[in-house]
């Protein structure tokens, strides 16, 4: 089980990114200065606040809201070391790495023993193949997963960093229908690394509140990190190194 980690350390490299080390310095520092462009942030940086908000829903039996974005595998069309056809094919559901491959999310998720699932439906646009809805069988908490077609990346990452930054919601979406909240609690971006490939962002925060995030990519902190605070996103766990984005690695930060 997971802990609370600011930085969660994978030292496994299951699936690569290519070229990563030629564009890393590059992007980063675009990404840096990209975060110091504004001067609008929301005022507290730590995790102080998110706590107490939790805390406060928690005990008035609130419903705690996640929402994860998941970019589907894609040979074609992103920056990773090539797999298997049918598990780099960014189009198909059913055999996705990411998604409905043994350790993806609608797999992983369906199977495990502390979620139940609640619809399973097309999503709300066409650059979201399927949208599934899981409930918590002890806590109040729902999950919102958003399976995006493989060539869709900078759409997933564009409203990951909007989530974030309070200029949408998806809790007031009304395809969901059955979550009666009033914003996301928890934002987690969970696939390649589309930052490697030199997508720009917004980052501006514009409701004045914070929100846990966790961005399961390759090397996400050096990336992510630097726009968490301007958008509004806590790091609650990031990586340092290559990894696999894989179900189980969401999975255990949520049942903590």
């Amino acid at each position: 089980m997971l802990t609370n980690p600011v930085l969660l350390i994978l030292f496994f490299a299951l699936l690569g990114c290519k070229d990563a080390n030629k564009t890393y310095h590059k992007v980063r520092q675009s990404v840096i200065h990209t975060a110091s462009a504004s001067n609008e942030a929301v005022s507290d940086t730590s995790r102080a606040l998110i706590e107490k908000y939790l805390a406060e829903k928690e005990a008035n039996n609130k419903t705690r809201l996640v929402h994860i974005l998941v970019p589907l595998c894609d040979n074609e069309n992103q920056g990773i070391v090539p797999v298997n056809a049918s598990l780099g094919n960014g189009q198909n559901l059913n055999t996705n790495l990411y998604w409905g491959a043994g350790y993806g999310v609608r797999t992983f998720f369906r199977k495990s023993a502390d979620w139940s699932v609640v619809s399973i439906s097309e999503g709300p646009k066409s650059a979201i193949l399927q949208r599934l809805i899981f409930k918590h069988k002890l806590a109040n908490v729902y999950l919102v997963a958003d399976a995006y077609a493989g060539d869709k990346m900078e759409e997933c990452l564009t409203d990951f960093w909007l989530e974030l930054n309070g200029t949408k919601n998806v809790g007031r979406d009304s395809s969901i229908g059955l979550i009666n909240v009033d914003s996301v609690d928890f934002v987690i971006f969970n696939g390649h690394n589309g930052l490697m490939d030199t997508y720009e962002l917004p980052a501006t925060n514009k409701d004045g509140r914070r929100k846990d995030a966790a961005v399961i990519a390759c090397m996400s902190h050096s990336y992510f990190t630097p726009l968490l605070e301007k958008a509004g996103g806590y790091p609650y766990s990031m990586t340092t190194n290559f990894m696999a984005p894989e179900a189980y690695v969401s999975h255990a930060i949520l049942n903590t």
